[in-house]
């Protein structure tokens, strides 16, 4: 899944509401820690109106950030949060401890500056029961008004009087998909709602609306913006850059001069000294631009930003000129927020504690716990040697930053990056990089074959099976070269997703692709094809327990996805989906077994443990968003979560 959600709200609003929503499984029962990398895709940010050093950032998939410096420093504030996808902030006015998180299954509530926080959902319409998404709505926007009132949009508008705790219908004429909302500062009886089909109007705090537009209006708007100095005066944001009426929406006009074709996802609002026009900033999806003029011509105004999309803005209500950008993807350097103090003049990354990046796999070192490194389809290797103190990006050499799959041999030492050009391989701490593709081809190009699994034989760290779209190939000297072994062809489907080898056997290896599941009793040389139920497809994963023999689990992510059993070395399985404690979708992508024989499955929404060889399984970190790898070191967990960075959780052998 992408990072960035507020990009795809257009998608969303093509579907059912609430398809892109699942099931959130019960609290956490263990507490994680955040290690890291740096970096976030921000998808809205919340400046405190009484002290603007308090700031407050949601993000795509490691939840709700705080900082208290104005930037400087952030740390996690989402205790509490079940669902980590936040999509929208806001802060009460009257009492700005008090604040609201939109989530992709329902609206939480803080009342204590987001130390804490508690589902506030109770009343907020579900999506249509076919669509299988569990009973909460995903909220894309929220607004709050002078008097505490609570809008959130959604399925339309629902309102809350109570300050979250029962929400009603305010959707008279208003049966679209709302994305944004916003409240006439100068009169908070009038709303505002960005639809899939233009901008609706309120004139009685959500009672009816209508259509703002007596003509032609802004398509879909992702952000509006109203002028506290100018009645009437109302800003769109839409993919075809800026709408601007001066009449409460009533008519509509282009204004994108200047804004060289960029799409427009959020709006900031400065006082400027006297009577001077306020100064408009927009987050687009080619970085900051700014108006002096109520938005009549733009200039850039994104100096020190790298080239990412800007999902959101958060401006100081007293200093002019100070201003927090959020990407809409976390950079490859690790940034994703930024802060400027001259008017956009000048940005610089403002993301120390900041650990909501995608992570796709971690590898952490046995003998030096303290050395992680984590990859990501996206951003590349980082490394971090002091336990997550400090990261940094580790990638030279690398062709690109597209990573697929991190194996760690700690013997030699040497890391070894499966990626869409072969395999690479470091032996200084991935301070550098060099290909290793001798004899790894891609049969139809004559190109390096991509490799998108890597596993060692637990027997002989040299022994090296890379997998990829062109099958599975083998190396038996450290990456220096490699063999093509004959790959199991099922319906013209030759690629291999994951693959794993017996700790007790090295002529044992079993395969997944989305056809299904294979194995090979003679290194690879023949194959043959478990009988499985129809829907078990993608597998994804493998895992051995270390302490029963001929005891093996699977991971599959087709369909619903789910965990398979074999109790002889692979011959057969079981399918162990059903078992108590499981809730569907599982999508599991990740499997590690301990020395106790405890499994831990990395799943769509966190991870789940059984401590009985899959009969019963319970939560053991909900988070809302997928787990893409789980690796144990000795008394830690590590699970590499998308958009939630790597989280380490105690365990007991």
């Amino acid at each position: 899944m992408r990072s960035d959600l507020r990009v795809l709200l257009f998608s969303a609003l093509s579907l059912p509401v609430g398809l892109i929503s699942q099931p959130i499984a019960s609290q956490a029962t263990v507490d994680s820690t955040l290690l890291g990398p740096p970096g976030a895709a921000v998808q809205d940010l919340a400046v405190d109106p009484g002290d603007p050093r308090i700031v407050y950032a949601g993000t795509a998939g490691g939840g709700v950030f705080k900082s208290v410096d104005g930037g400087a420093t952030w740390s996690a504030a989402s205790r509490g949060l079940v669902d980590h996808r936040i999509l929208a902030l806001a802060i009460d006015p009257h009492a700005p401890a008090t604040l609201y998180a939109a989530t992709a299954s329902g609206v939480y509530k803080s009342i204590d500056g987001g130390v804490s926080w508690t589902r506030a959902s109770r009343g907020l319409p579900a999506p249509p029961p076919f669509c299988g998404c569990g009973s909460l709505l995903t909220v894309f926007a929220l607004a709050v008004d002078r008097s505490g009132v609570v809008y959130a949009g959604g399925s339309g508008v629902s309102k809350s009087v109570d300050g979250g705790s029962h929400w009603g219908p305010a959707t008279a004429g208003l049966s679209l998909g709302v994305v944004s909302l916003a409240i006439d500062p100068l009169d908070q009886r009038t709303l505002y709602a960005g639809t899939s089909q233009g901008v609706y109007k309120s004139r009685n705090r959500g009672a009816s609306w209508s259509p703002a537009a007596v003509g032609g209006g802004p398509p879909a708007a992702t952000a509006l913006a109203l002028d506290p100095r100018v009645p009437g005066t109302l800003y769109a944001g839409t993919v075809a850059g800026v709408y601007k009426s001066t009449d409460g929406g009533a008519h509509w006009r282009t204004v994108n001069r200047g804004l060289a074709g960029a799409a427009v996802f959020d709006f900031a609002l400065q006082a400027a000294a006297g009577p001077a026009p306020s100064v408009l900033y927009a987050g687009t999806s080619r970085g900051v631009y700014k108006s002096l003029d109520r938005a009549e011509h733009w200039t850039p105004a994104g100096s020190g930003l790298p080239p990412l999309a800007i999902a959101a803005l958060g401006a100081d209500p007293r200093t002019p000129g100070v201003l927090w950008a959020g990407a809409a993807a976390d950079g490859r350097d690790g940034s994703g927020l930024f802060k400027t103090t001259n008017a956009g003049g000048l940005w610089q990354v403002s993301n120390h504690g900041l650990f909501a990046s995608r992570v796709d796999s971690v590898a952490v070192d046995p003998l030096h716990p303290q050395t992680v490194f984590t990859a990501s389809n996206e951003r590349g290797v980082f490394r971090t040697f002091d336990g997550g103190a400090t990261w940094a990006p580790a990638n030279r050499g690398l062709p690109q930053r597209s990573v697929q799959a991190l194996a760690l041999d700690a013997t030699a030492p040497a890391l070894y990056a499966g990626m869409l050009d072969g395999v690479f391989k470091s032996t200084d701490e991935a301070r550098s990089w060099e290909a290793r593709n001798a004899g790894l081809i891609d049969p139809d190009t004559a190109y390096p074959a991509a490799v998108t699994a890597l596993a060692f034989d637990p027997q002989d760290s040299q022994t090296l099976y890379a997998a990829g779209p062109s099958g599975l190939y083998v190396s038996r000297d450290g990456a220096a070269s490699w063999n093509r072994l004959n790959p199991p062809v099922v319906n013209g489907h030759q690629e291999i997703r994951s693959v794993a080898v017996d700790p007790a056997n090295s002529s044992l290896l079993l395969a997944g692709n989305l056809a299904g599941l294979f194995r090979s009793a003679d290194g690879g040389v023949t194959w043959s094809q478990a009988s499985l139920a129809p829907q078990v497809s993608n597998l994804a994963a493998f895992a051995f327990d270390p302490g029963q023999p001929g005891l093996v689990y699977a991971a599959w992510k087709g369909g619903l996805g789910g965990i398979l059993r074999s109790e002889d070395f692979g011959a057969t399985w079981a399918d162990i989906s059903i078992a108590t404690g499981l809730s569907l979708p599982l999508a599991a992508s990740d499997l590690a077994v301990d020395s106790t024989g405890t499994v831990y499955a990395a799943i769509s929404l966190g991870v789940y443990r059984s401590t009985d060889h899959g009969a019963t399984w319970s939560p053991f970190l909900s988070y809302g968003v997928p787990v893409n790898d789980v690796e144990l070191s000795p008394g830690t967990l590590y699970a590499a979560v998308a958009g939630g960075g790597v989280q380490t959780i105690a365990v007991t052998p």
